[in-house]
């Protein structure tokens, strides 16, 4: 998906803060840089001082904060960077893309800025629940923006904490190539034009995405798509060891594998808009052919109900790891 929704709907770009300059990180904003989003509206906020130097050296015209969060989120002046930096905008969208264990500490730590500010939250941490990330970023009394407002508002919790849109996101790991799938789900304070944000950012390394109305369907999701790579990786690790085993050199063998892969997944992509993924299946397999053998070998293994099971199995610990992170 190009950039052209919000360049169309918006004179200005929106101002878009990371929390966080992971490898996932890096794959959003190198993709909206890829499609044309302007440098001057990206920060990236990351602790660790050889990220920062990465995203300098290698994102000019970006802003990088060495582990200022709060600096990135209202656009002040951060004072872990050289004395003549200027301010920029409020952030109008936050991606908080750090560690799930780490997601509690940050998101309160920043609850004050995020309240005053009231941007799109956007969390591609897996296993974390939006209703536990707008409990981190609304509990407990905010301060005032201003030091006039009176002391009876800040005393009064329900007047100053108020809900925040939150988009959650899991997408996987061929986002790092731009060939990413994500499913998205949003909790009822986003508005349809922070919907749009989020795809058009979203979008700028996911080819496939789905808007979710069940947040549990996030677990699913990342049992399907979000694990699913290293599913893939298996079977060609597997199929390429049998090959070897049949006498093929294994430089040969990995490019067969791959392109065997590549091929059927593009075939896939073409096909079944019309064609069931059962039917291309059907397509190749001749009666009494050698892909009936090997299919028949698969079955005698229960090939079918171990990936099955293997894909529950990882629904059932996105949910655990989510009961979990969520009691932080």
């Amino acid at each position: 998906m190009s950039l052209n929704k919000i360049s169309s709907t918006n004179k200005n770009y929106p101002r878009v803060a990371f929390i966080g300059g992971g490898n996932m990180a890096e794959a959003i904003l190198g993709g909206l840089v890829s499609h044309g989003f302007p440098r001057q509206k990206i920060t990236i906020s990351d602790p660790m001082p050889a990220r920062a130097a990465h995203f300098n050296d290698t994102y000019s015209g970006i802003r990088v904060l060495e582990g200022d969060n709060s600096a990135a989120v209202t656009g002040s002046k951060s004072e872990k960077l050289r004395s003549g930096e200027e301010e920029t905008e409020v952030a109008e969208v936050v991606v908080f893309a750090v560690k799930p264990q780490n997601m509690s500490l940050v998101t309160t730590e920043l609850r004050d800025e995020i309240q005053r500010t009231q941007p799109l939250v956007v969390s591609i941490a897996a296993g974390i629940r939006t209703g536990d990330i707008s409990r981190w970023l609304t509990t407990g009394v905010v301060k005032p923006l201003k030091e006039s407002e009176s002391e009876e508002v800040i005393s009064n919790q329900e007047e100053v904490t108020r809900s925040i849109p939150i988009v959650r996101c899991m997408p996987n790991t061929p986002a790092l190539i731009l060939e990413g799938a994500a499913g998205l789900y949003a909790t009822p304070d986003v508005t349809d034009a922070q919907k749009v944000l989020a795809e058009e950012i979203i979008g700028a390394i996911a080819k496939e995405y789905s808007w979710l109305e069940d947040e549990s369907l996030i677990d699913a999701v990342t049992a399907l798509s979000g694990s699913g790579p290293a599913y893939c990786f298996l079977m060609m690790e597997v199929m390429e060891q049998a090959a070897v085993d049949l006498g093929i050199p294994r430089d040969i063998a990995s490019k067969l594998t791959i392109q065997t892969f590549v091929g059927s997944s593009k075939m896939a992509q073409i096909n079944t808009k019309t064609t069931s993924l059962a039917e291309l299946r059907h397509r190749v397999t001749s009666p009494n052919g050698t892909t009936e053998a090997a299919l028949k070998q698969m079955e005698k293994g229960n090939f079918s109900q171990v990936v099955s099971d293997a894909v529950k199995a990882a629904d059932r610990r996105s949910k655990e790891l989510a009961k979990e992170f969520g009691k932080i």
